[in-house]
């Protein structure tokens, strides 16, 4: 199914193949009536992103996308609103932009050591505003052109199980707190791609304890007072998607979806608009979050 409401994708201010100005474009051309660039750790370009919406006649919904850690896993958190706080999601995020940073150096030191290629963090800064956290695409993407391979290909070295991993240091927040941040600067936090999540935490546990575990996290947000999980993305299978149904129920939290659409490149098999809201469910969410949660 085609969505017309497209709540999570990504611009190369983080990990996607495409510039925010190609983002907005592509919704264009492919018939989106709404999107969200939810770049990941970052608070940079939120008004570039609403001009050139605009300018497309297409509505933007502000949103950033918080790399979280609970039991040594990854867990994402959306943050939306139409008047994110841009000062206070910059001094939230600091120390994960900073960890972010050096974990890529320790990647590229790691990478260097199997004798694959010595590349210092400083020739990837060149093409990386000096704001915008470095990801391990970005790396990817300039060992791929040294070594005439797809980014993907390359990614694979950074990736769970490649020869230069590095995992999330202590510098990356709970759920809990990326919540709180996206309260503060005025947001909606949505958990991503539950399925994904549980998915990690059944690889890593086995499948009873990881279950487990993602029934402490949903407890856990729910203490946190999360609004919303994320139902309808392509990486929730139809029984993930019923339970995440069942449990905004229970927990009376808004629904959200997106595709979590980065390109062709980096993740060729989502297709933008592959995730996202119905005109029904997105009315819904875009009168909540229209609510300012400061006075």
């Amino acid at each position: 199914m085609r969505y017309q409401y497209d709540m999570q994708t990504h611009s190369d201010f983080s990990d996607g193949d495409y510039a925010v100005k190609d983002v907005i474009k592509l919704a264009k051309k492919n018939g989106l009536r709404a999107i969200s660039i939810t770049d990941h750790n970052t608070w940079y370009g939120l008004k570039l992103k609403e001009r050139l919406a605009r300018a497309a006649n297409i509505l933007n919904v502000q949103g950033v996308e918080i790399s979280t850690k609970i039991f040594d896993t990854e867990v994402h958190i959306l943050g939306y609103s139409l008047n994110l706080d841009e000062h206070i999601l910059k001094l939230g995020l600091t120390e994960t932009v900073n960890g972010y940073n050096q974990r890529a150096k320790m990647m590229l030191e790691k990478l260097a050591a199997t004798k694959i290629i010595n590349l210092k963090i400083s020739a990837i800064k060149k093409s990386k505003n000096s704001l915008l956290p470095m990801t391990k695409y970005d790396l990817a993407k300039t060992i791929a052109k040294r070594l005439k391979i797809t980014p993907k290909q390359a990614l694979a070295y950074f990736n769970s199980g490649g020869v230069a991993q590095v995992p999330y240091g202590d510098w990356a927040m709970l759920p809990s707190a990326a919540v709180k941040l996206i309260h503060q600067a005025n947001g909606y936090a949505s958990l991503a791609h539950p399925g994904e999540t549980l998915e990690k935490l059944v690889k890593r546990f086995g499948q009873t304890i990881g279950e487990k575990k993602f029934k402490l996290l949903i407890s856990e947000l729910s203490k946190s007072k999360i609004d919303a999980i994320e139902v309808y993305s392509p990486k929730n299978n139809l029984e993930m998607r019923n339970r995440c149904k069942e449990l905004a129920v229970k927990h009376h939290w808004l629904i959200t979806g997106g595709s979590d659409w980065h390109g062709e490149h980096h993740h060729p098999e989502i297709a933008m608009g592959d995730g996202g809201l119905n005109e029904h469910n997105f009315k819904t969410f875009i009168k909540t979050i229209k609510k300012n949660r400061r006075p």
